[in-house]
């Protein structure tokens, strides 16, 4: 599980090192703030994270999060901006070409 304290930055990164990540709930989000989120698949066996799941604060357009490119080395971006504590838009871009 990875909790986002969006205190720190607006653009943060990782790199998946498990077969399954979960996006915590934030708590330090501020309304108006808006960045995006790089994902990089795992290099290695089981490291690959097709699917995220997501926290019921990130709201996506069609209303479920997307699925992911499982490729290794490939890279998502989530854009987000929150609407209010507790509201984070997100718009996902996924298999990032030339990363």
């Amino acid at each position: 599980s990875i909790t986002i304290d969006f205190s720190t930055s607006n653009n943060f990164k990782l790199t998946t090192g498990h077969a399954a990540i979960a996006f915590a709930n934030p708590s330090t989000e501020i309304e108006g703030q808006s960045g995006s989120i790089f994902i990089t698949q795992g290099s290695g066996s089981g490291e690959q994270c097709a699917a995220p799941t997501w926290g019921d604060q990130y709201f996506f357009a069609t209303g479920a999060a997307p699925a992911l490119t499982g490729t290794a080395g490939k890279v998502a971006r989530i854009d987000y901006i929150v609407q209010e504590a507790g509201k984070i838009h997100c718009v996902a871009t996924d298999d990032l070409l030339a990363t």
